[in-house]
């Protein structure tokens, strides 16, 4: 069922409908921006970032459109090793598809091969593989220089790079080269890989290395080089996700082909290693213009406005030259981005609601609270909580924090980490920590590194503030809540009880 003119696709057009997980929406819709991108190129409503390039010289490939009064559908997949990065705001999109080989890991000069090595000790020969050999540092420095700084900053005006940031920004006319100017309120989203999983546990659960990043340093690089560009007040937000690699016994592993193809998911079988970004214009001129960021089949991240004018429409479904596609009466909107207002939303672990009233500033240097406990009851269903597992991964947490400088705001959402602790996943414990934004509370300077530093002692507080067991609790400092909690993830789930 398709949904109506100016309108977006939701998951009540697929399969199950409103009250389905909404899997089946994601999936196709992902596959409808591909089909339709590569069926229409050039096109307007729906978008993709291509999965390869045919320059040798600059593998990187994005994809950016404007907001309009036409819905707008764009998706990157094949993720299972790539970075990927989506700058969005109230006029527009822009992602990339950065490669894990050559730009970030460098070019492989040699493949690995496998050979025979005499074991003295079994009289035997034994099969080995070689490692790949790159090539050294001062080229792999340089080609991530050109695969990467250079390509975000700017596009080769092909299709498949045609823009980088500095050509979306401050422009000449009123359109794409101005989606990304400060007024129109650009955000980031980084989505890079965690360690792959241990081969001897190939496909074992998607929670392996939750939390950690395969290439933090360069990701660290990115954030810097966005703030840069954007401003170092641009909300950058980082998304490890699990990188699909095929089952440790699958018969087609020795089929270079049929491992690229499951493990980038061309068919859509799989939500992992996808973006969706929906835009919708607003239905009227009383309405609002909205965006949507889904990964891997969640909502992630979403903001609504005040629709916004460009020199022949307006940001509303079906309108042109400023008019209203009802009743052809002008749409009284500004063509400025500064009279608009904004909501945000995202799928915070926690949820809070922020007064309407203007919220009185604290001081910065509040110290860390008594811990809040959870109810010893209430959560019961675990298994022996270790403390040095708890201090260690909460420092984990906390150099996460200090080393990445993400970002939380009042209109951000919570961020959680997981960890989960045992070899045995039938009884393993999930160690959980999250923070978020205290509702109404305001503070000079808005980055984690303001936190950072009190982390460790936050989140110890929660677990040895709290004689209950060891199920944990919450301390606040400053403008932010520290959660800690551990959970069974056995075949009795409990449910983290942060939402």
């Amino acid at each position: 069922m398709n949904p109506p003119v100016g309108q977006r696709a939701q998951k009540v057009q697929y399969r199950g409908g409103a009250t389905s997980n909404g899997m089946d929406f994601f999936r196709g819709e992902v596959a409808l921006a591909y089909q339709r991108s590569y069926e229409t190129w050039p096109f307007e409503e729906f978008g993709s970032v291509p999965f390869s390039s045919d320059d040798f010289y600059l593998p990187t490939t994005s994809y950016a459109t404007t907001f309009k009064n036409k819905v707008v559908s764009v998706a990157i997949a094949g993720l299972c090793g790539c970075t990927s990065a989506v700058v969005i705001s109230r006029r527009g999109v822009w992602v990339i598809r950065l490669f894990e080989l050559p730009s970030f890991l460098g070019a492989m000069l040699e493949a690995p091969y496998l050979y025979q090595e005499w074991n003295s000790a079994t009289n035997s020969y034994e099969i080995k593989q070689s490692l790949p050999v790159f090539e050294d540092d001062e080229q792999k420095e340089a080609r991530f220089q050109r695969e990467v700084i250079n390509a975000i900053h700017r596009g080769q005006f092909t299709h498949y790079h045609q823009y980088g940031l500095d050509d979306l920004r401050g422009g000449p006319l009123l359109d794409i080269d101005r989606i990304f100017d400060d007024e129109n309120d650009p955000g980031v989203y980084i989505f890079s890989p965690r360690p792959r999983a241990d081969l001897t546990r190939r496909n074992r659960d998607e929670q392996q290395n939750w939390g950690q990043l395969l290439f933090a340093a360069r990701v660290e690089e990115m954030r810097i080089e966005f703030g840069r560009i954007l401003g170092v007040r641009t909300p950058v937000r980082v998304v490890d996700y699990y990188p699909l690699i095929t089952p440790l016994f699958w018969p087609n592993n020795e089929d270079q082909d049929a491992v690229i193809a499951y493990e980038r998911d061309y068919s859509g079988n799989t939500v992992f290693g996808k973006v969706l970004i929906q835009y919708e214009p607003a239905q009227d001129c009383h309405g609002e213009a909205s965006w949507h960021l889904y990964w891997e089949g969640i909502e992630i991240s979403s903001k609504s406005w005040v629709p916004l004018a460009w020199p022949t429409e307006v940001q509303v479904a079906g309108n042109y030259n400023n008019q209203r596609r009802d009743n052809g009466t002008f749409c009284e909107i500004s063509s400025s981005s500064s009279s608009a207002s904004v909501s945000s939303t995202s799928v915070p672990v926690s949820s809070t609601t922020t007064p309407t009233t203007t919220p009185t500033p604290i001081p910065t240097t509040v110290p860390v609270s008594p811990a809040s406990c959870y109810n010893s009851q209430k959560f019961s269903c675990y298994q022996d909580v270790d403390p040095a597992t708890a201090y260690s991964q909460s420092d984990n947490f906390c150099s996460d924090l200090t080393s990445m400088t993400w970002f939380n705001g009042p209109n951000e959402p919570a961020i959680q980490f997981v960890q989960y602790a045992s070899n045995d996943f039938s009884g393993s414990i999930s160690y959980n920590w999250m923070f978020s934004w205290k509702p109404g509370c305001v503070m000079d300077g808005q980055a984690i590194s303001n936190a950072a530093s009190s982390c460790k002692d936050a989140m110890r507080t929660a677990f040895e503030g709290c004689d209950n067991g060891g199920h944990g609790g919450t301390v606040e400092f400053e403008c932010w809540v520290f959660y800690f909690s551990p959970v069974n993830q056995g075949s009795d789930i409990c449910s983290v009880p942060f939402s």
